[in-house]
């Protein structure tokens, strides 16, 4: 997912203690809201604190269905937000893209689900709660109860597969599947032998294949749905049930005051111990929340860039249209390779140093949440970080990348 590059073991709190950082506050902002950008000739750090009593945190997916994507400054104006952040991950590209890689649930509307046990966020109305916890959607008729296989997914082999209305008008599933269609009362309209079949307002479709025995089923006869968070080992012990805004983070970085344990060895390494750019989301003993955003130039070669992005450097060197008629190719090449090693050298963070930041920032719970060319911090009808595209996408280049979904701030009436 991350382009390899060599770490440097620079000690984090490098960017909050050390004489050579510069603080930059924001005056401007309206009260319940404080801004800051930490910057040394490494690191660059941008800081985003709120009132939650003030504004309303929420999350909000592009083009408000499971596909497509949209900039974190487009989903914040049309909200009508102050501000915005990133949040989780999504699959970029193909029949696929914008569709959220791990839970997201917004306004009780699920968009997906992971089963695994993982790290999430849920917002309420005035809180931000943060943990770990398994997942789970059963489906009860009688006496039967099942599970989905997948969850607004494009069907693969013989899975059972759950789509509501935020996946599309129809399940556009293959014709030779069979499907139990729900309306929005929990009651079963349709029995129906083929695919493809339209999805009620509010209600949902269960998609199986040909070979599977349905329960036994009458039109009219209600169904019971259950979304489960078993989060038994959690020590927060958050009540999950009834949760309606859930967004998943990968992984928990801080619990209790405490850098999360064995952090260092989770998940892949390069994701880990790789300075990245990142966004996280913690929150302070007193119900403070914290957003932040570390920067991350990435670099790329000159055999990687693109025409477009070739014709736009020349461009931008202001070069009459004659001369770049003329200019020999070993010249034009030289002018791109020097461009980009005049790029910024400003490096990210790891997740334990990122962790250790949202401790030094007092916050005693945190999460990452999805980074490098998607982290975006939006404030005050601007963009506050140089975002540059990772190897997922737009390498190198600075461009404010479309994300599937987004938390934004809103001031409270």
């Amino acid at each position: 997912m991350f382009r390899k590059i060599i770490y440097c073991p620079i000690i984090l709190l490098f960017t909050v203690l050390c004489a050579s950082t510069s603080l930059a506050l924001d005056a401007t902002l309206p009260n319940g809201l404080s801004y800051e950008s930490r910057k040394n000739e490494k690191h660059v750090i941008h800081i985003l604190s709120i009132e939650p009593t003030q504004y309303h945190l929420k999350l909000v997916k592009a083009h408000n269905q499971v596909f497509g994507r949209e900039t974190v400054p487009a989903i914040a104006l049309r909200s009508n937000a102050i501000a915005a952040i990133n949040a989780g991950f999504f699959e970029i590209g193909n029949s696929e893209d914008g569709r959220p890689s791990g839970t997201l649930i917004i306004n009780g509307d699920i968009f997906s689900l992971a089963k695994n046990k993982r790290a999430f966020l849920q917002l309420n109305d005035k809180t931000l709660s943060l943990g770990n916890a398994a997942l789970n959607i059963k489906f009860t008729i009688k006496a039967n109860v099942f599970s989905p296989d997948a969850i607004n997914q494009f069907v693969k082999n013989k899975e059972i597969v759950f789509y509501n209305h935020v996946w599309g008008p129809t399940s556009l599933t293959p014709y030779d599947r069979q499907e139990i269609v729900v309306d929005k009362d929990f009651r079963v309209t349709k029995i129906v032998n083929h695919g493809d079949n339209a999805i009620p307002a509010q209600g949902w479709i269960l998609s199986f294949p040909k070979s599977q025995v349905l329960p036994p089923l009458k039109i009219g006869q209600k169904m019971a749905l259950d979304v489960n968070f078993n989060n038994d080992n959690d020590k927060n012990n958050i009540q999950w049930q009834g949760a309606e805004n859930i967004v998943m983070g990968i992984p928990l970085l801080v619990q209790d005051g405490q850098v999360v344990s064995g952090l260092d060895s989770a998940g892949q390494k390069d994701f880990v111990m790789l300075p990245h750019a990142r966004t996280a989301v913690g929150v302070q003993q007193d119900g403070t929340v914290v957003m932040v955003i570390v920067e991350h130039v990435y670099k790329q070669s000159v055999g990687k860039v693109s025409l477009e992005q070739a014709r736009n450097i020349l461009r931008d060197k202001q070069y009459s249209k004659e001369k770049l008629e003329t200019m020999p190719a070993s010249e034009m090449c030289s002018i791109i390779q020097k461009e980009l090693a005049s790029q910024s050298n400003v490096i990210g963070l790891s997740l334990p140093d990122l962790a250790k930041l949202m401790i030094d920032l007092k916050c005693v719970q945190a999460i990452n949440l999805d980074g490098g060319g998607s982290s975006t911090l939006f404030l005050n009808g601007q963009v506050k970080n140089l975002a540059v595209g990772d190897t997922d996408e737009a390498m190198g280049q600075k461009i404010c990348r479309p994300v599937s979904n987004a938390i934004v701030v809103v001031k409270r009436d």
